[in-house]
């Protein structure tokens, strides 16, 4: 099949959009995906998301009635096809280093496989929806989707499916910095498993990423050892993905020998790379290539200057890789240290913030897009922070009553709750429970209505109050769980950009009810008197929802224990919020806001926080529901993941996901 055949069979399915070409589209598509991914033509790619974007927009629920057919035909017959244009569409964006976007086609292959029973592809589907989200930076869900496909590969006695997940959840390991677990984790892979002559490969991949863990540990001698076995399991050189793991080998040999100052090794090593990458061209070939020679210029060949010039030019090369980005910042950062340019090494220690921000991002952005949302385009490279937040705020500001009006429609309800679990996530820290933005929504909708707002205002205002930090998304976790809070300047610095962030985070959406909550969240943290952060906003500049949230949100925290300090109690809450009414609060809400909670505590007693957060105890049992899924799933994988990994990972993950 060539470009023009394929473009032929999309365009006559988008005509009819029918049973009948639909079936034609993936039939043919399918018998000949291996010839047209092998192809070096950007065309033919395009053309085959663009089948794959088809394919995840077709409502596989049930019998399909297409646009221009009036009777239902099953769609069972075209469930395996469909799912393997979407699994091998998604891993095709791995080498053209353009992971982030195979992720929405996997994650669709997991939802159509499931639904129809299709072990198999269910399978396949967590396993690489695990490896594109661990490219991306994103390792809590790298590390939930490959357990997901180790335990269905176990049950399956599948062991190259085994053993291709736990690579990926090795990988995951890595991101988090538990170097040692993944060590011990390619081990027990590598003793069960290297008999079996199909899992050679795969073993390769985790004996490699074993390299990577021990390098970080600064073990050289022990990560070149593991680099050189993988390199002998990987075998020959076939394809452009085995090219790429040679590639990576390879790279962590060559790192190695730097460090431990072996020329001869790194220029061998650095002739392998060189050598791959003309023969098996790709992009991401061509960045290992670029980023290995630029470290082997600047340390084996002692000329720092030269590579930090072609470290700079990978940066916006690189930009879209979350791990390879993180990675080329870090050593920026050390060869900036090397040279003493202590100002160079203090602004690529910013860039890794915000790497690690637009990262997690990027996902918010991914979620909207599916959801139907047009995110609003930013231009970080063109334009400062400031600049973006400021057009973002300037488009949802407007009079008081012209935002009351706005945003009576609660619109999107699906994207109000997934924003709402990021924002629950956000605040793990310091509510393990989940349920202190529900208690702030609650308290402010209360506000509000006896400031007079209606039923569908309040209502509104209650569910925007529940974003107000999430940008706590964007701020490292060392930041957010320091003990007693007891940060230096430039921590308080960049804690402070969380008002910012969430801002911008919600600023991608169209919706009115967002518009309200970016103000809130940008605003919530201002003073009465102007001492407040990020804008010093003064009196009525403040948005009055931010005012009503304001209150809401100190009450709440003061009320509750937080990693920093014991909670007060209701009577100190109450003379501490009345003392600094026209100091951080508004002066004539606060009594206001200071009489609904007396009544509150009249009615409801000791019950209070339950029937502030009742929205939040029904997420809980649906959580519940999950975690006992998961602890079913993770009981299969005792052999090869020990305990004391597993309590690491339920840690970590719950500080990743912030």
């Amino acid at each position: 099949m060539n470009r023009t055949e394929l473009t032929e069979l999309l365009v006559s399915y988008r005509d009819e959009m029918g049973y009948a070409r639909l079936s034609k589209l993936i039939g043919h598509v399918d018998a000949h995906l291996c010839a047209l991914l092998a192809q070096e033509d950007q065309e033919i790619f395009d053309a085959l998301n663009d089948v794959a974007r088809a394919i995840v927009v077709v409502d596989w629920r049930g019998p399909w009635v297409g646009r221009s057919q009036g009777t239902r035909q099953p769609l069972d017959a075209l469930v395996v096809p469909a799912c393997r244009i979407l699994l091998e569409v998604a891993l095709a964006h791995i080498p053209r280093a353009t992971p982030e976007k195979g992720v929405r086609f996997a994650e669709r292959a997991i939802d159509i496989a499931s639904a129809y029973g299709d072990k198999s592809h269910t399978r396949r589907g967590f396993n690489v929806c695990s490896w594109l989200y661990n490219l991306t930076g994103s390792a809590a869900d790298g590390v939930e989707y490959g357990l997901m496909a180790a335990a269905r590969a176990k049950e399956l006695d599948f062991n190259v499916g085994v053993v291709g997940a736990l690579t990926n959840v090795n990988l995951s390991l890595i991101l988090f910095g538990l170097h040692e677990e993944a060590i011990e984790i390619a081990e027990r892979a590598y003793r069960a498993y290297s008999h079996d002559p199909d899992c050679k490969r795969h073993i390769g991949l985790i004996v490699g990423n074993a390299g990577h863990a021990a390098l970080a540990l600064k073990r050289y001698r022990e990560a070149a050892d593991y680099a050189k076995r993988a390199i002998d399991l990987h075998g020959d050189v076939t394809d452009t993905m085995g090219a790429n793991d040679r590639i990576i080998d390879h790279f962590t040999w060559l790192k190695c020998a730097i460090a431990l100052n072996e020329p001869a090794t790194a220029n061998d090593r650095m002739t392998a790379i060189e050598w791959i990458a003309r023969e098996y061209p790709s992009p991401i070939a061509e960045l290992h290539r670029e980023f290995a020679e630029a470290l082997y210029v600047g340390y084996a060949k002692k000329a720092l200057m030269a590579t930090a010039f072609k470290l700079g030019h990978l940066r916006s090369k690189t930009a879209n890789y979350a791990t390879f980005y993180v990675d080329l910042l870090a050593h920026l950062m050390r060869l900036a240290s090397d040279t003493e340019d202590h100002g160079s090494a203090l602004l690529f220690a910013g860039e890794l913030v915000d790497a690690i921000a637009s990262t997690r991002l990027s996902k918010v952005r991914e979620r909207l897009i599916e959801l139907g949302q047009t995110p609003k385009t930013v231009t970080p490279a063109k334009d400062s922070t400031q600049e973006i937040i400021d057009r973002i705020v300037s488009q949802a500001l407007e009079t008081q009553q012209t935002q009351r009006t706005r945003v009576a429609t609660l619109g999107n309800r699906e994207l109000t709750r997934s924003l709402e679990e990021l924002a629950a996530t956000a605040e793990l820290c310091d509510d393990p429970s989940r349920r202190a933005i529900y208690r702030v929504g609650k308290l402010s909708k209360l506000l509000a209505l006896e400031l007079g707002y209606t039923e569908a205002e309040a209502t509104a205002l209650e569910h925007a109050a529940r974003l107000h930090d999430i940008g706590k998304l964007g701020i490292p976790s060392a930041i957010l769980a320091k003990p007693n809070m007891r940060l230096n300047e430039s921590e308080y610095l960049v804690m402070w950009r969380h008002a910012a962030m969430g801002a911008q985070i919600l600023g991608q959406c169209h919706e009115p009810i967002f518009a309200l909550a970016a103000e809130i969240a940008h605003a919530h943290h201002e003073a009465w008197d102007g001492t407040g952060y990020p804008r010093n906003l003064q009196g009525e500049e403040i948005h009055e929802a931010a005012r009503i949230v304001c209150l809401a949100e100190n009450y709440d925290s003061m009320t509750h224990n937080r990693s920093y300090r014991h909670a007060l109690t209701h009577p100190e809450a109450v003379e501490f919020i009345s003392r600094n009414a026209g100091i951080q609060f508004d002066p004539e809400m606060t009594p206001v806001f200071i009489r609904v909670v007396e009544r509150l505590l009249l009615f409801h007693g000791n019950r209070l926080d339950d029937w502030l957060a009742e929205d939040a105890l029904a997420n809980e049992s649906r959580h519940r529901r999950q975690d006992g899924e998961h602890d079913t799933m993770l009981s299969r994988l005792a052999d090869l993941v020990p305990d004391s990994v597993f309590a690491k990972l339920r840690g970590t993950l719950l500080d990743a996901q912030k």
